[in-house]
């Protein structure tokens, strides 16, 4: 008996590629400025290769960033929030709890001082979480002091 698919022949006519979904400016803007995905990840959500992503990015304008100064949802720094554009804003909730930190540095409390008292204030970190860590608030004002 002979072995029968179930599965449709496809018939594959020689220089012609199958037609791969349109890469229209809403679609790239979304993905990788709003979404902050890259070219690799674009590329494999539309079966494409990431020159190809690239190229219609340059092609519609859209700028590419560098991976250090690009943002997502991981990895913005406490006091920003992302906006619509993939930059960063302040966050008034969260610029206020940085000026609490540097008011009780400046009082002279140790980290460990400072993250009690934000715990016992319930101020949550950028997760949304109540606990703090003397070794996380040091990482944080270190960048806070660089600017």
């Amino acid at each position: 008996m002979p072995n029968k698919s179930i599965l449709p022949e496809t018939v594959m006519i020689s220089g012609i590629k199958p037609s791969l979904p349109s890469l229209s400016y809403d679609i790239l803007h979304q993905k990788y400025v709003i979404e902050g995905l890259g070219t690799g990840q674009i590329a494999k959500q539309f079966a494409s290769s990431k020159n190809r992503i690239r190229d219609a990015l340059i092609k519609y304008g859209i700028p590419l960033e560098s991976k250090r100064h690009r943002f997502n949802k991981t990895n913005i720094p406490f006091g920003k929030k992302l906006n619509s554009e993939g930059g960063l804003d302040d966050c008034s909730k969260e610029q206020r709890a940085i000026e609490i930190i540097l008011k009780l540095k400046s009082k002279g409390l140790s980290n460990r001082k400072i993250c009690e008292e934000l715990q016992s204030r319930k101020i949550r970190i950028k997760t949304g979480k109540e606990v703090w860590h003397p070794e996380s608030l040091r990482q944080m004002l270190k960048r806070i002091q660089e600017g």
